[in-house]
């Protein structure tokens, strides 16, 4: 609603502007007369007639910076007896309006403090008592002040009070506080920018177009700041060092984010071509004359960078660049504009409204635009990484979950074989001392079997030497000295039997440390020792059953052999 609202306020005033009733035109009859100084060479002189429009030259005025311009009006019978003003368009000079010799009203001031804006309208109410109505004639002199020397009056209006409301609105919202609003906002647009290149220096398409749009507030500001708040000549000539700079970094940033004729020679040629444009305004602008002049003649110049900018954006466009579109309508929007100002600048007239400023204005827009999209396609594929690496954070927080629950797992099953492998340490710890008190055993077992064996021996000596005595008596006993010495050999593989079971129990330890099957091995082994042990002991037993029945024989024997005699013997 409030789009549609400013729109029709805007059409209301441009009907205002072009309606003409209740005011009439003083076009014919004026006068020129020029000097040097605040006072009329020569006040009875009325001057040589000027032809309307006044458009007055360096040559014409003699390079004279005052200028006075008069003329009769009579006022029309149906404006007498009411309250009137007198409107002269936008102030090129500083201007004095004098109505049958009094002074109704200054626009600008003079020098020392010279100060003018040029998109300013000036009107000044006239005062009832001033005019003289009944057909009678008003003289009318305008009295100007111009450093450039040039003058240039294109409407002198006079009408009621308010016959001029629509055209003064038009002209104070568009060039004045429509262009402060567009530097201020301007403004903000490159300050953020820039603070978003402060933050991610890669994109440097976002400096390039922050200092673009900051030298595009210095040509706005000086359009739409009524107050003179820096001298005059100097900020005229900011303002207008600023817009061929704005168009060379603009330039750049379009290469830079259309990536079109991205190439360094190409950069230093703009930046070139820009700084030549911009040097004649601080090398050869003296006053306000010399700058429109030069303005004019730069402005051509500076219109080509509007064709290579518009030449950069169809080709994006063609490329099917998303982002080519609202730039393209931008070029085309700021084209449009900017010829009526070209049209009006080649024609030496200067527009009522700076309609190539608001151009610019719409294509700053239309670049911000294809910056916002590029921003939402950034985050839009930010969104889409966010929404991934938050399924991949889920995924991998399960799978940690998994891996704790597989640790707490592996730390139980863990523990578990701990303690399994200490009772088996344990275990083994009792075979392995078990083992040695075996091997112990069967070292003692074995040294008593020796000792059995040299006593086995001594008997068979005796039972040789028995025999000897007694080898024709007794037959039998040679049968028992037989078995006696097969016993011996018994026993001598006995005794190996008994070290191989002695290496096999020092071995026993090695054994042990290969695990439970080892240990199985080992009760296979121990239970044969006990087996093998039983079986000494039996023959042990047996040996000394035999050895008690041999020294009864030989007791025997003796006896016998003492009964015998030597006969017996």
């Amino acid at each position: 609603m409030k789009r549609f609202a400013f729109i029709a306020l805007f059409l209301l005033l441009c009907c205002a502007a072009f309606s003409r009733d209740g005011r009439f035109l003083v076009d014919g009859g004026w006068k020129a007369s020029f000097s040097a100084d605040v006072a009329e060479a020569d006040p009875s002189s009325t001057g040589e007639p000027v032809a309307w429009p006044i458009s007055v030259s360096e040559e014409q005025s003699g390079r004279m910076p005052y200028a006075r311009f008069s003329a009769d009006f009579v006022l029309p019978p149906e404006l007498s007896g009411k309250l009137l003003c007198i409107y002269l368009g936008n102030a090129r000079s500083v201007t004095r309006i004098l109505v049958n010799g009094i002074e109704i009203g200054v626009t600008g001031r003079e020098p020392p403090d010279f100060y003018i804006h040029n998109t300013t309208p000036v009107r000044h109410f006239i005062p009832a008592s001033v005019l003289r109505d009944g057909g009678e004639k008003n003289s009318l002199v305008i009295r100007q002040y111009n450093d450039g020397f040039v003058f240039n009056i294109d409407t002198v209006e006079i009408g009621e009070e308010g016959a001029f409301d629509g055209i003064i609105a038009k002209k104070e919202i568009i060039n004045n506080q429509l262009f402060f609003a567009f530097a201020v906002s301007t403004f903000f647009i490159g300050l953020l920018f820039l603070i978003e290149y402060a933050f991610n220096r890669k994109d440097r398409f976002k400096l390039l177009y922050s200092l673009s749009s900051f030298f595009l507030v210095g040509y706005f500001m000086d359009i739409g700041l009524q107050y003179n708040l820096v001298p005059l000549v100097p900020r005229v000539i900011f303002a207008k060092i600023c817009l061929p700079l704005f168009f060379s970094t603009l330039t750049l940033f379009l290469m830079e984010f259309l990536d079109i004729w991205n190439r360094r020679l190409i950069k230093l040629l703009v930046i070139a071509y820009g700084l030549l444009l911009a040097l004649p305004f601080p090398l050869f602008i003296r006053t306000l004359g010399d700058m429109e002049v030069i303005f004019a003649r730069t402005m051509l110049p500076t219109e080509l960078f509007i064709i290579l900018i518009s030449i950069i954006a169809f080709r994006a466009l063609i490329g099917r660049n998303v982002y080519a579109i609202p730039i393209t309508a931008g070029v085309c929007f700021a084209v449009v504009l900017g010829t009526i100002d070209i049209i009006a600048v080649v024609q030496g007239l200067v527009p009522d409204v700076w309609w190539q400023g608001i151009g610019i204005f719409g294509f700053n827009v239309s670049l911000f635009i294809a910056m916002a999209i590029n921003q939402l396609n950034l985050q839009k594929n930010l969104t889409r990484v966010v929404l991934d690496n938050e399924e991949k954070k889920k995924r991998l927080a399960a799978l940690l979950d998994r891996i704790r629950e597989l640790s707490l797992s592996v730390k139980t099953i863990s523990d578990d074989l701990g303690e399994t492998i200490d009772r088996t340490s344990e275990s083994v710890l009792a075979m392995s001392a078990g083992a040695d008190a075996i091997q112990e055993s069967v070292e003692s077992q074995f040294v008593s079997t020796e000792q059995t064996n040299r006593t086995v021996g001594r008997l068979l000596e005796s039972f040789g030497a028995v025999s000897a005595q007694t080898d024709g008596q007794f037959t039998d006993i040679e049968g028992i000295s037989g078995t006696v010495v097969g016993f011996a050999g018994n026993l001598d593989r006995v005794t190996d039997n008994l070290g191989r079971t002695v290496e096999f129990s020092r071995g026993l330890s090695e054994i042990t440390e290969k695990g439970e099957v080892a240990i199985g091995e080992s009760d296979l082994a121990i239970q044969k020792v006990r087996e093998t042990s039983q079986f000494i002991y039996d023959i042990v037993e047996t040996v000394n059953a035999i050895a008690e029945q041999t020294n009864l024989l030989a007791m025997n024997a003796a006896i016998e052999a003492a009964h015998a005699g030597d006969a017996g013997r």
